[in-house]
């Protein structure tokens, strides 16, 4: 089936089997304030094909700066190119100055595709993840003065 890029729903966020590595969120994605913030406070889409295979998005934190996040089921891997070419084009389109986002230390994969999306590594972030594991914070910086 095609992969679909839709608009974020708040149902999305049962219907997506997270991918081992990002279990540690089910629990907050559960609870209906963390859903409505992101809803509220992302622009936001989902990959469909015949379920919901990607959860993406960017937060304002404040104007010029826009954290990124994702969530990703087991079935992203087969869609890879796909989502990595939709979420691409998406940061591409940004006119915001810097978007960062935080990656799981332990999280080879989410790393290596972070800088793919033109992410640059800015340093660790100790205890960061809601188990307290490590993160890496990586950054995409718009030079503004071209």
């Amino acid at each position: 089936m095609t992969v679909r890029i839709v608009p974020l729903e708040a149902w999305h966020f049962d219907a997506i089997a997270l991918q081992d590595a990002q279990q540690v969120l089910r629990p907050m994605l559960r609870t209906a304030e963390y859903r409505n913030d992101l809803l509220r406070h992302s622009i936001a889409f989902s990959a469909i094909d015949d379920t919901v295979i990607a959860i993406a998005g960017v937060a304002l934190a404040w104007p010029g700066r826009e954290v990124a996040w994702s969530l990703l089921s087991n079935c992203g891997p087969r869609h890879f190119i796909s989502i990595h070419r939709a979420v691409q084009a998406f940061l591409d389109r940004r006119q915001t100055r810097r978007i960062e986002m935080s990656v799981d230390a332990d999280h080879d994969n989410a790393g290596r595709w972070a800088r793919l999306l033109g992410f640059k590594e800015e340093g660790l972030m100790q205890a960061y993840t809601p188990d307290g594991r490590d993160a890496v914070l990586y950054a995409r910086v718009r030079d503004e003065r071209s």
